[in-house]
């Protein structure tokens, strides 16, 4: 006998299947993993999670069909999760902020970085490279 109907909100859902699924009551967890997929506006890592709790439900009742579309939603998941962080740690927000221009261009003023300033001080020509020996 499962209680589906008082219970409110896809962590909640999430919480009873995985417990399940943890003490090995595949049959008991479906239908609250079921449940909490169909919520809308589900966050991106607990949809990741529930995908991979519903495929080891699915592959212990042996719907190895729907095991394989979940296991390769919660990998699809997981990578686009991961690349995401990957983007984020890449580019700082700062940076696609200020247009790619830098601190170093803040720095220097409207004639380029601070490293230009100090070749032409020196009288070295800095876009040709340094003078022959």
């Amino acid at each position: 006998m499962f209680f589906t109907g008082n219970i409110v909100g896809t962590e909640a859902y999430y919480d009873i299947g995985k417990f399940y699924v943890s003490h090995n009551g595949y049959q008991e967890a479906q239908p609250y993993l079921g449940k909490a997929l169909k919520f809308e506006n589900v966050p991106a890592p607990l949809k990741k999670d529930l995908n991979y709790w519903q495929f080891k439900t699915d592959s212990a009742s042996g719907d190895f069909v729907s095991a394989i579309q979940h296991y390769q939603r919660s990998v699809f998941l997981k990578d686009s999760l991961l690349a995401g962080e990957v983007l984020k740690n890449q580019f700082p927000e700062s940076a696609i902020r200020d247009g790619g221009t830098g601190k170093k261009h803040q720095a220097a003023g409207e004639g380029g970085t601070i490293a230009k300033k100090k070749a032409a001080a020196i009288g070295r020509n800095y876009e040709c490279g340094p003078a022959p020996p």
